[in-house]
């Protein structure tokens, strides 16, 4: 998507909140996004929202439409399509 983690993020699953940790104001339940990854968060059928830039709130939702072992190691996913680029 082209973002390069400049701006302030969080992504939600559910009730769940994941973003990076802020020492100054920690906010009660919100996870370090940075400690979780989305091959143990997501199943099949699984929408996560991930907003990008707090202020402007791009707002972006990831659906898991199938999890499948992968045939090499690494730390990506395959973007399908897309709306509104």
């Amino acid at each position: 998507m082209g973002w390069n983690s400049s701006h302030l993020h969080q992504f939600s699953l559910g009730e769940q909140r994941f973003m990076p940790p802020d020492l100054g104001f920690p906010e009660p339940g919100v996870l370090d996004d940075r400690k979780h990854k989305l091959r143990r968060l997501l199943k099949q059928g699984d929408r996560l929202r991930y907003i990008y830039d707090l202020g402007d709130c791009w707002q972006h939702v990831i659906a898991a439409e199938a999890v499948e072992p992968a045939e090499v190691a690494g730390t990506w996913g395959e973007v399908l399509a897309g709306a509104r680029a």
